[in-house]
């Protein structure tokens, strides 16, 4: 629970520092790409956030290994590095479905940009999940079997014979 406090303060601490930073900030308007963005104060929230996030994983990463010792590293490194691999995977996939999906939808409107950010994301967590199969994340191979037996991929067999052959 003090890990979670501390990134909270670290977040709101961060969010002080940066707002500043970003709000005459020309050269990381340029930078980040956000010209027409009214207020890129905002985008400090968001990097302070994501900051405060990461310290947050591994400050909770070192309590863990710290608490569970060896068995902790045996387990857990091998599928952080291929969920960070399969990570990977879903930032490529998606910057390009971005990239894609702005030349083909009508980014001015509010629907464009909405089909552009779900597109991207739809592309990416397939990438993900692909990447992460074939990494092996153990993750994956019990989820996979499952989504196999989904409804939508049997054939289908109408209620009235499925009781018949289930009475043979």
């Amino acid at each position: 629970m003090g890990i979670g406090i501390a990134a909270v303060a670290l977040t709101v601490a961060l969010a002080g520092a940066l707002v500043p930073v970003f709000s005459g900030a020309n050269v990381l308007t340029l930078l980040l790409r956000v010209e027409d963005l009214a207020d890129t104060r905002v985008l400090a929230l968001a990097l302070a956030f994501s900051l405060a996030s990461f310290f947050n994983a591994i400050a909770l990463y070192l309590v863990a290994a710290r608490d569970l010792r060896d068995g902790f590293h045996r387990e857990v490194t091998p599928a952080l590095t291929k969920m960070f691999g399969a990570a990977g995977a879903l930032v490529l996939v998606t910057y390009g479905g971005l990239k894609v999906l702005a030349a083909v939808v009508n980014m001015q409107s509010t629907l464009g940009v909405f089909t552009q950010g779900v597109g991207a994301a739809v592309m990416g967590l397939a990438a993900y999940g692909v990447a992460a199969y074939a990494l092996g994340c153990r993750e994956m191979m019990i989820v996979a079997p499952v989504v196999r037996r989904l409804a939508f991929w049997r054939e289908f067999v109408p209620a009235a014979i499925r009781e018949e052959e289930d009475l043979r």
